[in-house]
Order: structure tokens, then C-alpha cells, then sequence
């Protein structure tokens, strides 16, 4: 009773917080269903949908699995994510994740301003995969991902690849990770310029208030410190159903997952730019 009543506070201070808050990047959604829910603030949680943000959790994962998540997002976005991870000896888990988003409801204008009447938008496919380690015993664990990228930007093409590493550690009720993306990445347009982009640093936290309650805060910042951040809390009011809370740059989100035997069920709602947009996310995993 008491972590129930700890978090219906978390949810109404959330709530209270984001109705006097805004945006800082509209476009910055989770991608996955089990994730979007509290905000994509769990990037230390033991689940698959970590494949695409902090694989280093992989290897605490019993057995292997796969997970799909769909997104139905406001202003013409829509996503999809599969992910896969495996378990092998030593320790090492590889993973591969496989991402479209687009963005459409264009329409095509000419120099003079008027409309030729014809609609387009624009995609991008992303493509990651690489490998898991536990140190032994040790409740420590690193990932090493490469990526690689092919966007459709209406009249101009361009490809790329970057690298991002993880780390965790799991004490106890406490864990902590760190992370660096965008790793020499580099971006080739099809008229042959190329562009680099700068590396993004992740700190993430997450504690066990009890059994049933936790919680988990996440800042993502640049080398310029231009800092975001999402928070979020879970509920597991039994063994196959779960309530999640949370905010990701001001944006509020919830969902449920239930479980039933080696399948996961995940829907998620954010509601973004002071109410403007309603974000939907379902996602399926199946562990075997």
C-alpha cells in the first residue's frame, strides 16, 4: 500500500510539473513500446527494448529473445524497431536492431512560394548490431554497437556509420551506466560532402524503492552541454502486470506491459508539446 501511494505522488508531481513546463525536443521519443512509457528514462533495466539504447544490460538477460515496437506519433512520425539478442559462452550476448522513422505531410513548393500539389517525406532506416560482455561474475557489464544509417531527405540521399559504447554496474537496489553515441560518426551526402557529427554522452541511474517500485533518471548532453534528460518510475502490481510514469524533456508518458507466459505486451502514451500531440507505442517480445 505504501509503494502504491509513492507512486500516485510520482504521477501527480509529474503531471503538476510538465502542465507549467515545455518542450525541449519534440522529435525525442523512445523508441520502444516497453521503454516509451516511463519516458525512456530505464536504460539500465534487464529487457530487451534496451537493445537500441543500452545493450550493455544484455547479458543479464536469461536466455535469448526478440522484441517489435510500433509508434502511431502526432505531426505525420511514425517508427518501428526490431531487435534481437542471443546468448553465447563467456558471457557474450550479440545483438542486432533493425529502426525505420519517417516523417511525411509534406508538399512539394516552388521558389515563388506557391504549391505543385504534390506530396512527399522523408525516412531514415538504421541499422546496429554488436556484442555484449559480463565481466565474469562481476555485476559489471560493456557493449561495443556499430551503426549504420541510410536517409531519404526528399530531393538529397546521404549514408553513415557511427559507433556507441555502454557500461553498467549493478550494486544492489542501485545501478549506474554510462554511455558515449555517435562515435566518429560520419555522414555522406550523394553529392559526395561528407559531415561529422559530435559525440552524445549518456549518465543513467536507476534505485529499487521495494519489490514492486522503482526508479530511474537518464541526461544525455553533448561536448557544447546541451543537456536533456527523461525520468520515470514502474509499478509492478503483480507478476504479469506492470503501470510505468514518466517525462522525457518535459513530455509525459505512461503505459502498461502485461506478461503472458514467454510473451511480453507493451502500449505506451506520451503527450508532448503542452498537450499539442499524442504519441502511441505497442510492442511484443518473446523470450525463449
Amino acid at each position: 500500500m505504501r509503494a502504491f501511494k509513492i507512486y500516485t505522488l510520482i504521477i501527480f508531481l509529474t503531471l503538476a510539473v510538465s502542465a507549467y513546463s515545455y518542450t525541449v525536443d519534440w522529435t525525442n521519443v523512445p523508441t520502444s513500446a516497453s521503454q516509451a512509457g516511463s519516458g525512456g528514462a530505464f536504460a539500465l533495466s534487464k529487457e530487451l527494448g534496451n537493445a537500441g539504447y543500452n545493450p550493455s544490460v544484455l547479458p543479464m538477460i536469461p536466455g535469448n529473445g526478440v522484441t517489435f515496437s510500433g509508434g502511431m506519433l502526432s505531426f505525420g512520425r511514425s517508427l518501428m524497431e526490431l531487435s534481437g539478442a542471443f546468448k553465447i559462452e563467456k558471457g557474450i550476448s550479440p545483438f542486432i536492431s533493425l529502426r525505420y522513422s519517417s516523417v511525411g505531410g509534406f508538399e512539394e513548393a516552388l521558389q515563388d512560394g506557391s504549391k505543385t500539389g504534390d506530396a512527399f517525406s522523408i525516412s531514415r532506416f538504421l541499422f546496429s548490431g554488436g556484442f555484449a560482455y559480463r565481466f565474469g561474475r562481476a555485476p559489471v557489464t560493456a557493449s561495443f554497437t556499430f551503426k549504420y544509417f541510410l536517409e531519404d531527405l526528399y530531393q538529397v540521399t546521404s549514408s553513415g556509420y557511427g559507433i556507441k559504447l555502454n557500461l553498467s554496474v549493478f550494486v544492489g537496489k542501485f545501478s549506474i551506466g554510462i554511455g558515449a553515441d555517435d562515435l566518429v560518426q560520419v555522414i555522406t551526402y550523394d553529392s559526395g560532402r561528407e559531415e561529422e557529427t559530435k559525440p552524445v554522452f549518456t549518465v543513467c541511474s536507476a534505485y529499487a524503492v521495494s519489490d514492486a517500485l522503482q526508479l530511474s533518471g537518464v541526461f544525455i548532453f553533448d561536448i557544447s552541454l546541451k543537456l536533456s534528460f527523461r525520468a520515470g518510475a514502474r509499478y509492478r502490481v503483480n507478476e504479469k502486470f506492470r503501470l510505468s510514469v514518466g517525462t522525457n524533456n518535459f513530455n509525459i508518458s505512461t503505459g502498461f506491459q502485461y506478461k503472458v507466459k514467454d510473451i511480453i505486451l507493451d502500449y505506451s502514451l506520451q503527450i508532448e508539446r503542452a498537450f499539442s500531440g499524442i504519441n502511441n507505442f505497442i510492442g511484443i517480445s518473446y523470450d525463449f
